[in-house]
């Protein structure tokens, strides 16, 4: 079996069946008590470890090493003070390599001439050679300095000029006494000439001929990782993205405070005002899923669908059905999908410089261009990888959906057509109908996949394949959710509207609606309220342990009949949320950032996590994050966006202005 974790109990032996104390440095091998079987290590491709023969050869054989307390490993990052008036070593971005302070502090970094400023972690040196473990006295070493060079000595000149290691750039580190190198030995480096390398004022040369005090060096630890900790240069990248994030706030704030209140758009359907908002908060909510582990959040991935339904649908049964237009159905998708496209290539670029991805994940590229990730079970694992992979969250991990809608929006129109000639009754029976099949993915995800088949997670194909593709993420899984906001929107035009010409009730031949609040039913003018505190009060009530009981059930629509609330409620736009939340300028803006936000979250969480540390971070990642999202979703809709969209629609004119033009207009 596979070494997880937990408290086994092994046996340890010579690995040459001497029998006697185990030292340092010993070859052994570890039998797991339990199982009678030895530890083996199968050319170490995956980093896992096994116990599975009860055997011994190579793969079983391991070496005892003993950490010295406080020792200076190879690799590591040191800095060396000079004893005679505690200046640490430091390099310029010209690799001169000098001894000018004790430290840097956040004062003088900033005064530093431009030519010469790597910041505080100058002072840094990573410390290589000896034989990889820790430094003992007598080791041949090398310093890289920050500058990405390594240290050297030229005759009786000290510098950082090249990244080639050769004989100049090896120096012997020496103590007194000999033995291992610790943190706040006082130790000496002897270049290749013979000559130590010493200190004087803030000059570094190589001319000391013995052990002198201009010749000792204090060593110690850079305790901190250099690139995302709390060492001097992880404070200053953390508080450089902080500084250039609040600045980037309030620009945003100035800017969306200064531009006027847009009028609402003339000609077709009567406007549902009050719909962006509930987007961008169920966006919200699996944001909190994915990075603040709040298990009710991924039920609202759901929302998505039956938004599409409801709105498109609700748009085709506005029109007359002989006043349809003559669109294809590849244009009518192609149509859709100009408003996400430049949004979601620019969000598989980004992924695609940020993570490595296998062969195996580019020959599913293709599919993610074209919006086809999520239309085929195809499941694979990558080398070294016990966890198997479904090709629909490769690239963006979150875009599945999109790729799910391309498929509905194909069956949309068609749909439309009979289900606007359904009665109310019968509306309302399949409405009831639909929230029944939640029970039985239920059936088959929870109960016949996890628990009888024990597809509980990715190490399982049949989790991949049938759960993830077919029910969690797929397509069949979703359909009944997406037909439910198009059912929805039949009851919203019959229950809520009216013929706008002659002021009665919707009929076959009317040719122009609008809205009448006053004859929707009580619960549709409270809609939203009522389904955000039936809401709540699940979320209160079953809290994330009843959330998991029944999974499926709850992601796959067992929320249907709160999420419908919500949307007549904010369709209406009567409901108190939707009349004096949802349509103010904050909601307005953060529901056009809501695909942009829902796209770029991975992204941002892992840009987010490379600059602040898990510990020891100047603010918590997780406080950071929510701004940076919002901040970066903004910029996305604005600059990618909108330009993207405005470049890609159908002109009316002969000769469509540049790209340029375009995104002059729009900024």
């Amino acid at each position: 079996g596979v070494w997880r974790g937990g408290c086994p109990e092994w046996e340890i032996s010579h690995a040459d069946g001497s029998a006697g104390v185990v030292l340092a440095g010993d070859a052994v091998h570890l039998k797991l008590t339990s199982a009678s079987r030895y530890l083996d290590v199968e050319g170490n491709s995956d980093g896992l470890l096994r116990a599975r023969w009860d055997l011994t050869g190579e793969w079983q054989t391991f070496r005892i090493e003993v950490e010295v307390r406080d020792a200076i490993q190879a690799n590591g990052h040191i800095t060396l003070a000079a004893r005679l008036g505690n200046q640490r070593l430091d390099v310029s971005a010209k690799g001169e390599v000098r001894a000018r302070w004790t430290s840097i502090g956040a004062w003088r970094a900033l005064v530093l001439e431009a030519d010469e400023n790597l910041g505080p972690w100058s002072q840094s040196f990573a410390i290589a050679g000896g034989d990889g473990r820790a430094m003992h006295s007598g080791d041949k070493v090398t310093l890289w300095g920050a500058n990405g060079k390594l240290v050297e000595a030229e005759r009786d000149l000290v510098a950082a000029r090249f990244s080639k290691q050769g004989l100049w750039q090896t120096f012997t580190i020496e103590k007194s006494g000999g033995g291992t190198i610790r943190r706040g030995d006082i130790v000496f480096l002897k270049a290749h000439t013979g000559s130590y390398v010493e200190v004087h004022d803030e000059t570094v040369t190589a001319i000391g001929t013995a052990w002198a005090l201009s010749s000792a060096f204090v060593i110690d630890l850079d305790t901190i990782d250099l690139d995302t900790g709390s060492s001097d240069r992880g404070v200053y990248r953390q508080g450089a993205f902080l500084f250039v994030l609040a600045l980037a706030l309030v620009v945003v704030v100035v800017y969306e405070a200064l531009q006027p209140v847009a009028p609402p758009p003339k000609g077709g359907a009567p406007r549902l005002e009050a719909l962006d908002a509930p987007r961008w908060i169920a966006s919200a909510q699996i944001v909190a899923c994915h990075f603040y582990k709040f298990s009710w959040g991924a039920a609202w991935t759901q929302f998505f669908f039956v938004l599409s339904g409801f709105v498109l649908s609700y748009v085709e049964m506005a029109r007359p059905a002989d006043k349809a237009p003559k669109v294809s159905q590849l244009r009518y998708v192609t149509h859709r999908l100009i408003t996400l496209y430049p949004t979601y290539i620019f969000t598989i670029a980004l992924g695609a410089m940020q993570w490595s991805h296998s062969a195996l994940d580019h020959l599913t590229l293709p599919l993610h261009l074209l919006f086809m990730q999520a239309w085929f079970p195809i499941v694979y694992r990558r080398a070294g990888s016990d966890e198997w992979q479904w090709s629909g969250v490769q690239w963006a991990q979150v875009s599945w959906f999109v790729s799910v809608l391309v498929i509905y929006w194909l069956m949309l129109r068609p749909i439309t057509r009979r289900v606007r000639k359904m009665s109310l009754n019968r509306c309302f029976a399949m409405l009831f109908a639909l929230w029944a099949v939640s029970v039985f993915w239920w059936f088959i995800g929870d109960v016949v996949l996890k628990e009888q088949l024990g597809c509980t997670w990715v190490d399982k194909r049949c989790y991949s394949l049938y759960y993830d593709y077919i029910i969690y993420h797929g397509w069949i899984g979703m359909f009944h959710v997406f037909l439910a906001g198009i059912v929805m929107a039949r009851v919203f035009v019959l229950t809520s509207m009216k013929d706008a010409e002659v002021g009665g009730p919707v009929f076959a031949e009317t040719q122009k609606l609008a809205l009448d609040p006053k004859r929707a039913p009580g619960i549709f003018r409270f809609g939203s309220v009522i389904g955000y505190a039936g809401y709540i009060i699940l979320v209160v009530a079953l809290r994330s342990e009843g959330y998991k009981k029944c999974e499926t059930f709850f992601h796959n629509g067992g929320l249907l009949p709160l999420m419908l609330l919500v949307l007549v409620g904010g369709a209406l736009g009567q409901d108190p949320m939707a009349k004096y939340l949802f349509q103010n300028r904050v909601f307005r803006i953060l529901g056009r950032i809501s695909y942009p936000q829902y796209l770029i979250q991975c992204n941002v969480w892992g840009m987010i996590m490379d600059i602040f540390p898990e510990e020891g971070a100047l603010v918590p990642r997780q406080a950071v994050f929510p701004f940076a999202l919002l901040v970066l979703s903004y910029v996305l809709e604005r600059l990618v966006t909108r330009v993207g969209v405005e470049w890609l629609k159908p002109s009316k004119d002969k000769r469509p202005p540049s790209i340029v033009a375009r995104a002059v207009a729009l900024a």
